[in-house]
């Protein structure tokens, strides 16, 4: 099939009653699918898409932060008789875009989009059609919610709960501690008893108890099970630990600001990829695709929120930790793209199949002479009042005073060479290792400095015909373009995609490389 000859769509609604169901259209008349179709039997999509769907989705907002972004666009309901009105009143669920040509089965069909849908916007007018039209987005867009919803009640009696009173605590977010995060505060549950939680658990250890940032030298007290733990009696150089519910009891007060270097959830790992399969997986949006399933970095990352933390906020981290993006398929799949230096590319684009091409984003054509990782971070910045006084004038003391680590790769002679508009970019993470901190720094001033032959990279756009085989290309990947007339034959990322644009036929890639 060389081009698209129907568009069809599956919107998943709620009808005020409760009575879930799947509105089946398309934006061309077809027969209804074979009664041997084992996917659709005799399913009848009705006329009513005004035309494919207007969708652009890429990898990142902003490419040099690595700022995480979200695929959006539109559908339009041709509703000049009223018939879909009723869709106002509706919640509308999932919806599944496809092309393809009439006689074949339901799945020859190529997938377009898998996203989600905002409430339906109709067009009220008396001299046009109506319309109804349904904001989408993609799957990034139902990361927007809490990954932690349970808050602290206040319901403490004396020295009795781990629930914060109605002064202290009542109302806030359970932590959350994901990898082996450094000097964390945790959150005060009980003063009375001296307890703290560093997450609702089960975590890995409490790791090394710090007391105004040097060692606390309290003895471990061993709790088999909860209730040990709540019955414990401690001495003043004692304490206790219950990994299952995240919480640390102090058998005596110490001299000032407790901190810790704990190992947070189990279930969450301590790697870019199993923290991001964790929160995936938790939220129940979409499905874990296969690149993502078996992405296994091994540079070792943490992160505590002492409140309200957004899966978003959770995956977007742990991804510029590994410079890559996590961003769910045509099908809903959730896939990932680690960006590097263009090399052995899936397909190519010659001159012959470019109708349009031109500068995509300007500022990414500038080269870039220094990037900083952010991390390694401190969870409880103190100033010297706040500081033990034995690590005073210490590397420590300077270690507590500041909030994060940083590594710096530089190519002075790009700075010589472009002046003042050479960029510098920041990048904040989750990595816990100078040396990985290092390493992506480097990789990401080649990503994003000139080419090797000292050229600066481009950033450009192409429109070429749309055809099941492109919309199979994944975000990320490195493809061959040609264009002769103005000196391209580059390796390139594909960084972008919009079927359907400018027209029907074709399609709108977006290339950094």
């Amino acid at each position: 099939m060389t081009e698209p000859t129907a568009w069809i769509a599956e919107i998943g609604i709620t009808r005020p009653n409760g009575t879930a169901e799947t509105l089946f259209v398309t934006d061309t008349p077809i027969r209804p699918f074979p009664h041997n179709d084992p996917d659709r039997p005799n399913v009848v999509y009705r006329s009513r898409l005004a035309g494919p769907p207007s969708y652009s989705v890429g990898t990142h907002a902003d490419l040099s932060r690595l700022a995480g972004d979200v695929g959006a666009g539109q559908l339009e309901l041709l509703n000049g008789d009223g018939a879909v009105s009723y869709l106002s009143g509706c919640a509308i669920g999932t919806v599944h875009v496809r092309m393809g040509r009439e006689g074949q089965y339901w799945r020859e069909w190529s997938a377009v989009l898998t996203v989600r849908a905002e409430p339906p916007q109709p067009t009220l007018s008396a001299r046009s059609a109506g319309k109804v039209t349904l904001p989408l987005y993609d799957l990034r867009a139902s990361l927007d919610s809490d990954i932690v919803t349970r808050t602290y009640g206040g319901g403490n009696v004396g020295a009795v709960g781990y629930d914060g009173t109605p002064d202290a605590g009542k109302g806030d977010t359970v932590p959350l501690c994901i990898g082996r995060p450094l000097n964390v505060p945790g959150k005060a549950v009980n003063t009375v008893s001296r307890t703290w939680q560093i997450d609702d658990g089960p975590i890995g250890s409490a790791g090394t108890l710090y007391d105004r940032g040097d060692l606390a030298n309290l003895t471990l007290v061993g709790t088999s099970t909860p209730a040990a733990f709540d019955a414990v009696a401690l001495t003043a150089t004692q304490y206790a630990r219950d990994l299952s519910r995240g919480l640390v009891k102090l058998g005596g007060a110490i001299g000032g600001d407790l901190s810790m270097d704990p190992v947070g959830r189990t279930d969450a790992g301590e790697t870019a990829a199993t923290a991001i399969r964790w929160a995936l997986t938790k939220r129940g949006a979409g499905s874990i695709g296969d690149t993502l399933a078996s992405w296994a970095p091994s540079a070792t990352i943490g992160a505590w929120w002492p409140g309200a933390v957004r899966y978003r906020e959770l995956v977007d981290l742990m991804a510029r930790s590994e410079g890559a993006a996590v961003l769910p398929d045509a099908l809903g799949r959730w896939q990932v793209a680690r960006l590097d230096v263009p090399s052995a590319p899936i397909d190519s684009i010659g001159e012959g199949q470019i109708l349009d091409i031109g500068v995509d984003d300007q500022d990414l054509a500038v080269p870039v002479w220094q990037v900083t990782v952010k991390g390694r971070r401190n969870h409880l910045v103190l100033d010297r009042s706040r500081i033990a006084g034995a690590l005073y004038d210490t590397d420590r003391e300077v270690w507590l005073k500041e909030e994060w680590r940083k590594a710096v790769a530089k190519a002075e002679w790009v700075k010589a060479r472009w002046g003042d508009d050479a960029r510098a970019v920041e990048v904040d993470t989750a990595l816990t290792h100078q040396s990985d901190m290092e390493a992506l720094a480097a990789r990401l001033l080649t990503l994003f400095g000139p080419r090797p032959d000292g050229t600066p990279r481009r950033s450009l756009f192409v429109v070429v015909p749309l055809t099941a085989a492109r919309l199979g290309w994944q975000l990320g990947r490195t493809l061959h373009l040609s264009y002769p007339r103005e000196g391209i034959a580059d390796d390139m990322l594909l960084l972008g995609m919009q079927p359907a644009a400018p027209s029907r036929h074709l399609m709108r890639l977006r290339f950094f490389g």
